[in-house]
């Protein structure tokens, strides 16, 4: 899985706080805003507001001009990989980390990835892929199976 995100061709609201958001050639996805539309931005959570959602300048995002609000296309896109359970949340992973008792640098090299891989998973900044989502599932699998033997 590549960091390089898709642009953004289409978009519209499709529910309460639903969008079909057109990434070209890497298809249509529904994506559920309802975590993002919270404190400041619940006013997405308005029917009419929420609708007047719009394609932002070269597709890089999404934009309610009514409200100044937008939202980037690499956001929306790495909620959609969660939503489709294409990846794994960074909560997750670094409460995942921390159940099994590993260091940043114990969680590379367990996972054959970077120090600097897991930093970026923890923080946001990098797509937690669906292959690493399951190796850290077969790995607490294993320590548990370790544990009961």
């Amino acid at each position: 899985m590549s960091d390089k995100y898709p642009r953004i061709k289409a978009v519209e609201a499709c529910g309460e706080t639903r969008l079909k958001v057109d990434f070209g050639r890497d298809g249509v996805r529904e994506v559920d805003l309802s975590e993002f539309a919270t404190g400041k931005k619940a006013v997405l959570r308005d029917e009419a507001a929420f609708a007047a959602v719009r394609v932002g300048e070269y597709g890089a995002s999404v934009e309610w001009p009514g409200i100044g609000l937008e939202v980037g296309g690499d956001a929306l896109w790495r909620m959609s990989e969660r939503q489709f359970g294409n990846a794994m949340r960074p909560e997750d992973f670094k409460a995942w980390r921390k159940r099994l008792g590993l260091t940043q640098a114990a969680t590379a090299k367990e996972l054959g990835i970077t120090r600097r891989a897991v930093i970026y998973y923890e923080q946001g900044a990098r797509i937690i892929p669906k292959v690493v989502m399951l190796a850290c599932k077969a790995l607490e699998m294993e320590r548990e199976r370790q544990r009961a033997a």
